[in-house]
């Protein structure tokens, strides 16, 4: 008996480690690695660029059709500073902008709310985290494309959920618009192609050389990107002062709650400590690293079990933590992981 199981278990890790070879050699001949060179294991785990990844898989099929895909493009706006758009793919057919959002769980929304909810299971309860309306999100990218191209004709905009998840009820109404889950959007970029052509191969190849530069941009340029954007959504008084940091108790309560997407060791405490929230100053409330908020969080496994601490809502793209008991910037030390936009 021992040693069957024994057999089995040998056997699952021998084909695991077979598909992830095989999944390793796939990576390397795709235009994804071509186009970004991202090494294979910072994308396998990487939430965020691993959901571009397979998005990209799902349509690499149109490239034998003509398209052409670009990956990150941080666009300039003509009022200054960027715009980061996950994937583009430009064909005879037009432009298509496709957000990536490799999340799990439930999701809710709708086109006019500003902020949209993932409803996650926690050992027999929901949990329940907010993300910026990832339709009003695309649409700013797609504003900031159409103003540096002088580009008029309709651009589709693609929002793209993880298999993982189920789209509870999402509603909109622009018809260049769609939310969709991983696994249908072959389908539904085909449908999409038996619209008129509206790009010459000529205009085709025009568009992807102008934005193609976009796409290796220096980090300097990402950074001023990621400071921009906390900066926009923090308020004016507070604009030039330093982040706040983190403590050595929140670097770590990062290991404990914030491993994995399916696995957030922690949940938002919104009912309690309401009057420790706003004594807190106003800086605190809005995430320094991507502007995201802060909400009141619970430790639940570890030797900091039970232990409140300020977390990102925009989770697990973004990973700033604060601890509770902190006041002002000098109070805490910044501790951050890798994390897409």
């Amino acid at each position: 008996m021992l040693i069957a199981v024994i057999l089995v278990a040998s056997l699952s890790i021998v084909l695991r480690c077979s598909l992830l070879i095989l999944e390793y050699t796939q990576y390397h001949r795709s235009g994804y690695y071509t186009a970004t060179q991202t090494p294979f294991w910072k994308i396998r785990w990487n939430l965020g660029k691993y959901g571009e990844y397979l998005t990209y898989r799902q349509l690499r099929k149109f490239e034998k059709q003509g398209a052409k895909f670009l990956f990150n493009l941080y666009i300039p706006k003509t009022n200054g500073g960027t715009s980061e758009i996950d994937v583009v793919m430009i064909c005879s057919k037009g432009i298509f902008v496709l957000e990536s959002k490799n999340y799990s769980g439930w999701i809710f929304g709708n086109e006019a709310q500003k902020n949209w909810c993932q409803t996650l299971p926690r050992r027999g309860e929901s949990h329940k985290e907010f993300f910026y309306n990832p339709i009003m999100q695309n649409n700013s990218h797609i504003t900031h494309l159409r103003e540096f191209l002088n580009y008029e004709s309709p651009i589709w905009s693609i929002i793209v959920f993880s298999n993982r998840c189920e789209l509870k009820n999402v509603t909109y109404s622009n018809k260049f618009t769609r939310v969709i889950k991983r696994c249908n959007l072959s389908l539904c970029i085909s449908g999409i192609l038996g619209e008129t052509e509206i790009l010459s191969e000529d205009e085709l190849s025009s568009l992807y050389h102008r934005l193609l530069p976009f796409t290796n941009v220096s980090q300097s340029t990402k950074e001023q990107h990621i400071a921009s954007v906390a900066a926009k959504k923090r308020p004016a008084v507070i604009k030039n002062q330093e982040p706040p940091t983190f403590s050595d108790q929140a670097s770590e309560a990062v290991a404990l709650t914030h491993a994995k997407e399916e696995n957030i060791s922690a949940t938002p405490d919104t009912n309690t400590h309401q009057d420790h929230y706003n004594d807190i100053s106003a800086q605190t409330k809005i995430c320094p690293q991507c502007g995201g908020s802060l909400i009141i969080r619970t430790a639940t496994r570890g030797k900091n079990i039970g232990s409140k601490f300020w977390g990102c809502s925009n989770f697990p793209k973004c990973r700033y933590i604060l601890p509770l008991e902190a006041s002002s910037p000098s109070a805490s030390k910044k501790e951050s992981t890798e994390s897409h936009q």
